[in-house]
Formats: structure tokens, C-alpha cells, sequence
């Protein structure tokens, strides 16, 4: 744990990321020419070729799909989206209740969301609701929609080293809304999200 060379995910930019990504084969030579000759655009359509066609590994889905999102979570997934196009969001855990959630220019009040549905948005769970129901419709208001949301939560709480890492990496984690158990569910949500299909709309 002592080798983590980004503490603030609002400052790494793809030609970091793409230092220290590996991939194999005949993909992983391509993408050594491109970052040795400095085109990080052509790196970046190497990367995302090699992951919109690998055959494996192949992630499993954590939660994308209605099984849990209507029966654990409660409710229609297709009326848990159409809330969502209007900032109205609806808690996974009890009571399940819904909250309009609408700021000035058609943001989220983050600050008051999180008041009451703390678990639910810091996990993000509208990733998959979102993504559930592109699937099913093709609706792209919904791709659009859980992309806003994920840069949005990105931007109000973003994930940052705290000073105290090295010594306890439980503790002193990402701050606010980025503990560890979080940061896990949310990142398996966004994979969720990367491979629902979300990436292939226009």
C-alpha cells in the first residue's frame, strides 16, 4: 500500500492513467508505440478497442439487471429512472422513501440528498437503476443521465488521499462518503455501468 502514485482523482489525467495501464499481446504493443510517440489519442482508442472486444476476463455484473434493483431495492426500475431524469430519487433501504432532490439549473442538491439518502447516493445506486433501464429501452435520456450523475457525485465529493493513508489505509482513506466499504460498492456500480452497454450509445 505504500506505492500509490495519485492521491486526488480530480487531477490524474489519461496520459497518467495510460503509464500505468499493461494490456497483452499484440494490444499492449500497439499501445507502447502510441504512448513512445506521444499520441495518447490514438493510446486511448487502443485501450478501448482491447475492452469492447476482449473475450475475457469477463467481469460479472454486481448488481445491473431488475432482480435486485425491484425486489431488494422495492419498486419498478423503469419509474426509479424516469424519477431520476427528474432528480427525484428513491432510497434502497427503509423506509424507501422518495425525495425531490432538484437544484437551480437542473442539478442535484447534493448536500440535502445526502441528509437523507446517504448509503443509497454515496454508493450509487442510480448507476444501476440508470443503466437498467437504457438496457431495456435504449432510451438514451438514461445514458445521459447516470453520465451527469457520475461526474456530478465525482465533483461534489471527490476521492482524495487523506494525509494518514500509509499509516492506516482503513481509517484514512478518501474522506466524506469515500470510507472504504463505499468506495467498493461505487466502484463495482461504475463497472457495472462501463460494461451495460451505456458506452456504446451515441
Amino acid at each position: 500500500m505504500q506505492d500509490v502514485p495519485f492521491e486526488d482523482q480530480r487531477t490524474v489525467t489519461d496520459s497518467q492513467f495510460l503509464e500505468h495501464l499493461t494490456l497483452p499481446g499484440s494490444a499492449g504493443k500497439a499501445l507502447a508505440g502510441a504512448r513512445k510517440a506521444g499520441d495518447d489519442g490514438a493510446a486511448i482508442r487502443i485501450v478501448a478497442e482491447h475492452f469492447r472486444t476482449r473475450k475475457s476476463p469477463r467481469w460479472p455484473f454486481y448488481m445491473h439487471g431488475t432482480a435486485w434493483l425491484e425486489i431488494d431495492g422495492r419498486g419498478s426500475v423503469l419509474e426509479k429512472a424516469e424519477d431520476l431524469l427528474r432528480n427525484r430519487t428513491r432510497n434502497s433501504w427503509p423506509p424507501f422513501q422518495s425525495d425531490d432532490i432538484d437544484a437551480s439549473g437542473g442539478e442535484l442538491d447534493w448536500s440535502r440528498a445526502m441528509k437523507t439518502q446517504g448509503g443509497s447516493l454515496a454508493r450509487n445506486i442510480f448507476a444501476p437503476e440508470l443503466t437498467t433501464a437504457f438496457s431495456l429501452t435504449g432510451k438514451l435520456a438514461y445514458a445521459e443521465k447516470v453520465r451527469d450523475l457520475m461526474r456530478s457525485f465525482a465533483e461534489h465529493f471527490p476521492f482524495v488521499l487523506e494525509p494518514g493513508f500509509h499509516e492506516d489505509h482503513d481509517r484514512y482513506f478518501g474522506g466524506t462518503y469515500n470510507e472504504t466499504l463505499t468506495v467498493i460498492y461505487r466502484c463495482v456500480r461504475w463497472l457495472d455501468a462501463m460494461h451495460s452497454g451505456v458506452l456504446h450509445a451515441p
